[in-house]
This record gives C-alpha cells, structure tokens and sequence, in this order.
C-alpha cells in the first residue's frame, strides 16, 4: 500500500508516515500477542510479552533502557528524546530487538 501511495503521489506527508507507522506495530503487536501498549510517565509500557529466558541474559545490551518483569510480562522500554510520528516505529524495533527478531530498516 506504501509503495503504491508513493508511486502515485510522491512524497507522503508526515501524518501519513505516522499512519503507516502506528498499523505496522499493531500489526506485529498482533503476531507476537501483545495486547496492551500503554505510556506510563517516561516508559512505555508491552504486555503480554512472552520473554524467553535465555533473551532476558543480554536485555539491557540489546535495548538500552529496557527491563522486563515476568510476574506480568510487561516489557518497559524508556524513549530518549523519541516523540510524535517516531515513536510507533521506535517502539516496534525495539520491541523485536527484545525478542531477538531481526529489525527491518526503514
């Protein structure tokens, strides 16, 4: 859909990019089950998160900021300085970096 949309208008404006964003990661919120993406003061907030043990050994190392509570297999995350139409597409990478998926670029 992106790429027909560029091809017949161009260049598409930010509200739209925010828009491909935020379908994106509902997208692979729904393929992973997660359920709830919440902010809650600085951190935004996944669950459930299904975080395999041997993935919570490097947590911190592969996405900075991020901690992990199994009683609730909340995934926290801490944005720095992302707001606005980047944020979905920072919480998505970030989301799979925690799950040791491979992120995709662009």
């Amino acid at each position: 859909v992106r790429a027909e949309a560029e091809d017949r208008y161009g260049q598409l404006p930010a509200e739209v990019e925010t828009l491909f964003a935020v379908a994106s990661l509902r997208i692979t919120c729904r393929r992973l089950g997660v359920e709830e993406v919440t902010t809650y003061r600085d951190e935004v907030r996944l669950r459930p998160v299904g975080l395999p043990e041997p993935l919570l050994v490097d947590l911190g190392e592969r996405v900075p900021g991020a901690s992990y509570h199994t009683a609730t297999r909340t995934l926290n995350l801490r944005p720095e300085r992302v707001a606005g139409a980047e944020l979905p597409a920072w919480i998505e990478a970030r989301l799979l970096a925690a799950l040791g998926e491979a992120v995709p670029v662009g």
